[in-house]
This record gives C-alpha cells, structure tokens and sequence, in this order.
C-alpha cells in the first residue's frame, strides 16, 4: 500500500537519479525510497557477472531479511527469462494459482510477495534486475500504486542500464587490449585526421 504521494515519489526518484554518473548510492536511495514508500521489507538490484550470475550489488532493508547473494542464470529456463524480459515489472504474491515461473521466482526467494523488474538490453537479453520483496505478508497494491511503481521501477532499471552498458564496454576495451597486446605483432593507430597516435601495443 503506498505511503506517500505518488506525484512527490516520483519527483523525489527523478531527483536522487539526476546526474552524470551512475552511482551505488543514487541506487541505494532509490531503493529506499520505494521500500518506505510502498512498505516493503526489502529492495535489492542485482547485475550478471561474465559467468553469467546473478551478483547481489546493491540492497535496502527495512527489516532482517536473509538475502540471496548470488544466483546462477541457468536456474530458470530459456523461455522463462524471456518471459521475464518481456514485462516491464512482474508482480507475484504466493498462492495456489501460481505459474511455474511465479513459484519458481517465489522459492528462490522464499518469499510472500516479489516484485521483479528485470534490466534488459534492446535484444531482451537479462544484464541485470531490481527486486522489492516482503518477506512474510503480501503487498497489497491497488491498481493506481501498480502504475506508480511501474514509473519508478522503469526509472531506475533506465538508470541502472546505463551502468550495465559501461561494463559491456569496458569488457570489450579490455578484451581488444588485451588481444592487440599479445598478437606478437606491432600494432599501432593513429588519428585519420591529424595524425595523432592514439594507441601503440
């Protein structure tokens, strides 16, 4: 159930996001505020690792909750992380009426309530997720809290996005250094234009 003001959440989220650069504790705020503000237990982002986990980043709790640090990708099938994918923001409660993703999703958290919004790149391939949880009761949403947090979990998976995209980038600079460097060859570029040199291996 939401606490505050949909509106003044949403332009408190735009103002802790604001900024150049993508921050962990920009992140933690953010979380903090929607776990207050829609009384959650827990807010958690995780991001994929080149071995394909799921590594915990970063975390808000408003209670004691036994956190899942890490989990492995291939612990939900091809056509469940493309399910996944394909909604901005899944919200599961226990019951009896439960998919096999919902169950799933819900025991590997072994929670109540999961709200997932995953964090995904123009291919629908999964880089990362935003998680709020409660641990023990269900999170009673009317259809209007639904739409604002489905706003603010959109900002701040945009936001996250951007960090998932440095580090695809940087691995790629550090794979191709790496290769130039170790070619056995002497490689060196230079600028088209003025003829600067920009790089020599």
């Amino acid at each position: 159930m939401l606490k505050t003001d949909g509106n003044t959440l949403i332009l408190s989220l735009a103002d802790i996001l604001t900024g150049n650069k993508v921050e962990g504790e920009a992140i933690l705020k953010a979380l903090g505020l929607m776990c207050n503000g829609f009384s959650f237990d827990c807010g958690m982002v995780y991001d994929v690792n080149f071995m394909e986990q799921f590594c915990l980043m970063e975390h808000y709790e408003t209670c004691e909750i036994a956190l899942r640090e890490k989990f492995e990708g291939n612990e939900l099938t091809k056509k469940e992380w493309v399910r996944l994918a394909q909604k901005p923001m899944l919200h599961m409660e226990k019951s009896a009426r439960n998919t096999v993703l919902e169950t799933k999703m819900l025991e590997m958290y072994a929670v109540e309530s999961l709200i997932l919004a995953p964090v995904a790149d123009e291919n629908g391939t999964i880089y990362g997720m935003v998680a709020l949880l409660n641990a023990k009761r269900k999170a009673t949403l009317s259809r209007s809290d639904e739409k604002i947090l489905s706003v603010l979990l959109s900002m701040l998976v945009r936001y996250t996005r951007i960090r998932m995209y440095q580090r695809k980038l940087d691995q790629a600079q550090k794979s191709l250094k790496s290769i130039l460097d170790n070619t056995g060859i002497d490689i060196y570029v230079n600028d088209f234009y003025n003829h600067d040199i920009l790089y020599v291996n």
